[in-house]
Parts: structure tokens; sequence; C-alpha cells
């Protein structure tokens, strides 16, 4: 019988954890870096999707490629959140455990979400173009 990773039966006081303090400038400058680093590998992945050969060899328009590189950097966030996850669960209450991969977490699901925001708008503004130039 494999025993639950977390003990449903045990309160969790937040008391007794080990508090981080991160003052709001670490917060802000680790959410900004988080939009510049995924807002330069959205161009730099877009700068190959949307090569003229890509999108011949693929049979896609401009804004498909795009689309592409904003999806392939959501399944990389989405990897590391997850493995995040993983890592919090299976050391919760033991001693590798650490709020810290929880704090420096958030601030780049932040960064993350503005520039996905961005590039979802870049997707939608491109396709909006291409089919107004088909009319």
């Amino acid at each position: 019988m494999s025993t639950p990773i977390i003990d449903p039966g045990l309160p969790v006081s937040l008391k007794d954890m080990d508090n981080t303090i991160i003052d709001t400038k670490t917060i802000v400058l680790e959410t900004a870096t988080s939009i510049g680093l995924f807002y330069v590998l959205f161009k730099t992945l877009a700068s190959y999707t949307t090569h003229p050969r890509f999108c011949q060899a693929w049979q896609i328009d401009y804004s498909v490629a795009l689309d592409v590189a904003n999806k392939s950097i959501s399944s990389f966030f989405a990897t590391m959140s997850t493995l995040t996850g993983i890592y919090v669960l299976l050391t919760f209450g033991g001693n590798y455990y650490s709020n810290k991969a929880i704090t420096y977490m958030m601030p780049l699901a932040m960064g993350y979400f503005l520039y996905d925001m961005y590039a979802m708008h870049q997707v939608y503004r491109y396709n909006c173009f291409l089919y107004i130039g088909k009319e």
C-alpha cells in the first residue's frame, strides 16, 4: 500500500514553514526579466517558424507560423510549471522542501502571462491582416 504524498489528516500551519521574504523590487525585477526572456525566446523562435522556407514546407501562412512559435513557448512554460509542481508535491514537509520554488515561480508566471498576452495579440493582428488582405 502506498502512502499519500501529503497526509490529508494533518493541518498545515504557515508558522511552521520557512517563510521567505522577498522585497517588491525583486519581484518586479524577476517579472520584468521573465517578460524580456520570453519575448526574446518568442522572437528567436518566430524568426525560424516564419521563414518562407518553413512556411512553404509546412504550407502555413505567417500568422499560423507565429502561433506555432507561441504555442511552443507555452508548452515549454507548461513543462516548467509541471516540474515545479511535482517538486513541491514530492518534497512538501520533507528535508528538501523549499517554498522558494513557489516564491520564485510566481513572478516568472506573471511575466509569462504578460508576454503571452502580447504574443497572442501579435498572432491575432497578423491573422486579421491576412484575412482582410484576402478580401
